[in-house]
C-alpha cells in the first residue's frame, strides 16, 4: 500500500486528486493545505482522517467515497466552507 509522506511543501495547492492509489492515510501535515479547495481522495484503503483535516477551512468539495472510513471527528465542523462530502 501507498501513503502520501508529507504535503507541507505544496501550501498553495489549491486541488489534490489522488483517487484509486492503495492509499491507507492521509498525511498528518495535510492540514497545511489552507488553501486547498478541492480533495478527492476516493477509491482509497483510507480508514481514518488525521486531526489535522479539521484545518481545511477552504475546503469547498471532499471526495472519500469507497475508502474504508467508519467514523468522521468532530472536528471536521470547523471546514466550514465544506458544501459537499
Amino acid at each position: 500500500k501507498r501513503d502520501i509522506l508529507s504535503v507541507a511543501v505544496f501550501t498553495c495547492l489549491i486541488s489534490l486528486r489522488a483517487r484509486k492509489n492503495g492509499l491507507e492515510h492521509l498525511p498528518e501535515d495535510i492540514g497545511l493545505l489552507t488553501n486547498l479547495k478541492a480533495l478527492d481522495v476516493s477509491k482509497n484503503d483510507i480508514r481514518w482522517l488525521p486531526p489535522s483535516f479539521s484545518n481545511l477551512i477552504s475546503l469547498t468539495t471532499a471526495d472519500l467515497s469507497n475508502n474504508q472510513i467508519f467514523e468522521i471527528s468532530h472536528g471536521i465542523a470547523n471546514c466550514t466552507s465544506l458544501t459537499d462530502l
